[in-house]
């Protein structure tokens, strides 16, 4: 008797052990009502493992002809919302830019400085930060930022022609165009074989790059936010930081030696604070955000452009016919002076290939995450308050609607029939669009225009053996960036 009325109990136990571990399950990977939609949940990671693939941007790819324009993926129990194509990107942070100006809330990064700030304190970080470049950059018909950069092609263009044979032009090219970088923000340089900048960029890839897993860990698993910040923060921080103290004061102790104050961002920085003490004004400008402002704009500053150029200079490796018809436009436009921005009006051609590359390089494929304040309805779905929502770039630049073979390095398509205007499509958004739009682009522009053709003036651009090009494959980290490769130049 005893015997069936414990078997009669083991049944019922058993039973509600299965229904509440089957509801348990259901609604730990049970989809928000609602949102957008995704791929089936697993417990604890969520979606992550549909990303755990050497292909990311392929895989995106098949989501978005699975699900649509707007699909979401949960990251543990954190909800990442993609945005693909012209339209959606367009519509969200433009005409509702305001909406989705936010940025997500973590406890990986400081809230300091000018990128992953909020309201009050991003919205004035980046205005001065934005007033602050173009008095340095572009006051006086651009001539000081001219000056440095033509100085610093003079400078690589020289390392390039002492080589005896292929190099690999990644390490020089990332110096040269952080020096310029460098020197808007610190007003100081470094020689392109100072080791102290390399550990810089090399440390900055290596702790993006290893962001996104913390990233993805915390998510996952939620208890950790209950540990001190300082626990979940990459300690190789630290060793940034105090690289960005250190010419810092380097830079101001150059303004101070020429008797010289404004000739760089932290030099306008340091006087407004200044300022605002002396006449007790409220502002969010301080030495710890200077700190966070002066290394962000270093860190997107370098990585991006360099890797543009990079991809341009294999492009035309790949293209000698492109190389020669850009050469014979320089020649013609400008003769034997130096490719200066004035130029670049009448160097349609230079200006399209330039263009083409910003396209298919598609450096920053995504854009950095923005949020939403509060539940938002778009499209149809629900935004949930302080989801994630990342605009995918390459599904805009490599539309086959908009750039016919989209895979191929086709310049003339930013040009009539004739090659007499330059078409710029809207759907051309390398820089992403509305508030949160890259503060340098205009720099970014210049550079690249000034890189590419300075180089292709003076020297025949050539792969390491003749017949054997670099592969068009890249590398997905802080930017996509070309594999290594060398090369060769014979000067003109």
């Amino acid at each position: 008797m005893w015997w069936k009325y414990l078997t009669e109990i083991c049944d019922v136990t058993a039973v509600l052990v299965f229904l509440s571990t089957f509801l348990l399950v259901y609604f730990i990977t049970r989809r928000q009502t609602g949102v957008p939609p995704g791929p089936a949940l697993l417990p604890i990671i969520g979606n992550i493992h549909v990303l755990a693939t050497a292909d990311i941007l392929g895989k995106l790819d098949q989501l978005r002809n699975k699900y649509g324009d707007i699909f979401g993926i949960y990251i543990g129990g954190k909800l990442t919302i993609f945005l693909n194509g012209h339209d959606a990107i367009h519509e969200a942070f433009l005409k509702k830019g305001s909406t989705f100006k936010q940025r997500p809330l973590s406890k990986l990064y400081e809230n300091k400085g000018i990128i992953f700030t909020n309201d009050s304190l991003w919205k004035e970080q980046r205005s001065f930060s934005q007033k602050t470049f173009n008095t340095i950059c572009f006051s006086d018909k651009s001539r000081k930022i001219t000056e440095i950069i033509d100085e610093e092609i003079k400078d690589i263009a020289n390392r390039m022609e002492s080589y005896d044979g292929c190099f690999d032009i990644e390490d020089n090219l990332n110096l040269s165009v952080s020096n310029v970088v460098m020197r808007v923000v610190f007003n100081h340089r470094c020689n392109l074989d100072d080791p102290g900048l390399k550990q810089f960029l090399d440390t900055l890839r290596g702790t993006a790059n290893d962001f996104f897993i913390r990233d993805a860990v915390y998510k996952c698993l939620p208890f950790l936010s209950y540990l001190p910040a300082h626990w979940l923060k990459d300690r190789r921080g630290v060793l940034l930081k105090n690289f960005i103290k250190d010419y810092i004061q380097k830079g101001l102790n150059h303004d101070k030696d020429m008797n010289e104050v404004g000739l760089s961002f932290v030099s306008f920085y340091s006087k407004q604070i200044e300022m605002n003490r002396k006449n007790d004004a409220e502002s969010t400008l301080s030495e710890e955000n200077m700190v966070m402002s002066a290394y962000q704009l270093l860190s997107a500053g370098s990585d991006t452009t360099s890797g543009t150029i990079r991809w341009i200079i294999l492009y035309l490796i790949r293209n000698p016919d492109i190389q020669h018809r850009m050469y014979e436009e320089i020649k013609t436009v400008v003769g034997e002076d130096d490719v200066s921005i004035e130029h670049r009006v009448n160097l349609l051609y230079v200006q399209a290939v330039v263009l083409e590359g910003l396209r298919i390089a598609s450096v920053a494929p995504f854009g950095i995450p923005h949020s939403v304040p509060e539940d938002v309805l778009f499209r149809g779905y629900l935004f949930p308050k302080h989801c994630s929502v990342i605009s995918v770039i390459s599904s805009v630049l490599s539309d086959p609607l908009v750039w016919p073979e989209p895979e191929k390095f086709v310049p003339s398509r930013f040009l009539n029939d004739e090659a007499t205007q330059l078409i710029v499509p809207k759907e051309f958004i390398p820089f992403s669009l509305g508030p949160r739009s890259c503060v340098g682009e205009t720099l970014a522009r210049m550079e690249v225009f000034l890189y590419v053709a300075n180089l292709v003036k003076s020297f025949i651009l050539l792969p390491e053996v003749d017949g054997k090009l670099p592969p068009t494959t890249g590398i997905l980290g802080l930017t996509y960036h070309p594999e290594n490769f060398k090369m060769r130049v014979k000067r003109r």
